[in-house]
């Protein structure tokens, strides 16, 4: 249900880490209050340390290599052939004005590959992924007008409008791939994504080659110092908390 859906994102902001040290500060300052000022000085100081340790370089590339070692990166040469290309939605952040197309975001390499691929004849469908909150234009209507502008052919473009996370990508396209009577797919998603969309997707029964993009390490020499906080690594290491925990609650669920 609507409610279930939104709730579920609501407690998804207590795996962030800025919502995690804001929660101790919280929790710091009502000790305060108390006169518990030994274990507000703790919760102040944990709220520091973990802040700064998410922040930096060091962090987010540990926890988002685990996640993208398995999946290294593929010519699009070297990539086998498939009946269909799967989107999976994030790529954009909505209609920002009517008379425009949607805003892409950082995720928005997955309808770029998307393209390459189908451009080199690798598949002759192209699969989009994603719903929407009743009031809003469903991703997959929005990624598609992103491909046409792209140069894909509207007659080569599925969309599967009524998914609002993975495990519904993964349900209704199933459903999608028999009624095309497609049998095999190549899987496209960021690369730190693709663990949880291809248990997902395989859990399915779908027949599957993961072809991952938008890989958020860079193996170049850091402009800033990894020991230095910026925003963009905390996004980063925001990212990583979030496919462990997504991950974690799929397999509890499947246990």
């Amino acid at each position: 249900c609507v409610f279930s859906f939104e709730l579920g994102k609501l407690l998804s902001l207590l795996v962030f880490p800025l919502s995690q040290t804001l929660l101790l500060m919280l929790i710091a300052s009502l000790a305060r209050f108390a006169n518990a000022t030994r274990f507000a000085g703790w919760c102040a100081l944990l709220a520091f340390v973990w802040l700064y340790c998410c922040s930096t370089g060091f962090m987010a590339d540990a926890m988002m290599s685990s996640l993208e070692s398995d999946y290294p990166p593929r010519s699009v040469a070297r990539t086998q052939s498939a009946d269909a290309i799967v989107v999976l939605g994030g790529a954009t952040n909505g209609v920002a004005f009517p008379s425009r197309p949607a805003d892409m975001n950082a995720q928005s390499d997955r309808l770029l590959h998307a393209v390459e691929l189908y451009k080199a004849g690798k598949a002759s469908k192209i699969i989009v992924a994603g719903g929407s909150r009743d009031w809003e234009a469903p991703e997959a209507v929005l990624m598609s007008q992103i491909l046409v502008a792209m140069g894909v052919p509207v007659d080569a473009i599925v969309q599967e409008r009524r998914s609002r996370n993975t495990l519904e990508n993964a349900r209704f396209t199933a459903e999608i791939l028999q009624q095309e009577k497609l049998s095999s797919i190549l899987l496209v998603t960021s690369a730190f994504h693709m663990r949880r969309a291809e248990a997902m997707f395989r859990m399915e029964g779908i027949l599957l080659t993961p072809s991952a993009t938008d890989y958020q390490i860079v193996h170049a020499p850091p402009v800033v110092p990894k020991w230095l906080p910026t925003v963009d690594d905390l996004q980063r290491t925001t990212y990583a908390l979030r496919e462990y925990v997504g991950f974690l609650v799929f397999a509890l669920g499947k246990a």
